[in-house]
């Protein structure tokens, strides 16, 4: 019975580590929140959100989607970014004409773009949470 459960264990601790991506060298895992008029956004399926972070002196850059808490978790170097929302409520579609209609967003048009959202952060060595607050 103990080699049974002592095996059981190992199993888990193997499929758990298998299950958790490595973060590469000089990168952190960078987790936060999008709040918005001070709650957390809320992205609940059909609804759509992701993050892009556009590194704004020689860092990379990268996507996270937002989770339906406001939730985000992302894979980057250390150094500053512009950071742009794009939140919809859902897919586009097509009306009876086959014209197609966009989706609602679930932000302010401005946060769509990193050059007019006026969202920035600094992701620290460390990996300190963020939290990215639009109105």
């Amino acid at each position: 019975m103990n080699k049974f459960i002592h095996a059981i264990a190992l199993s888990v601790v193997c499929l758990t580590a298998a299950c958790v991506p490595s973060v590469p060298e000089g990168k952190v895992r960078v987790t936060g929140v999008v709040t918005m008029g001070g709650a957390a956004l809320s992205i609940v399926p059909p609804a759509t959100g992701a993050l892009n972070f556009a590194g704004t002196s020689g860092s990379d850059s990268g996507t996270a989607p937002i989770g339906k808490d406001g939730s985000f978790a992302v894979v980057l170097s250390p150094g500053p970014y512009a950071v742009s929302i794009l939140a919809k409520d859902g897919a586009d579609t097509m009306n009876e004409q086959g014209a197609p209609v966009p989706a609602r967003s679930l932000v302010a048009e401005k946060y769509a773009s990193t050059e007019t959202s006026g969202l920035e952060v600094t992701v620290d060595s460390k990996g300190t949470p963020l939290v990215i607050a639009v109105q």
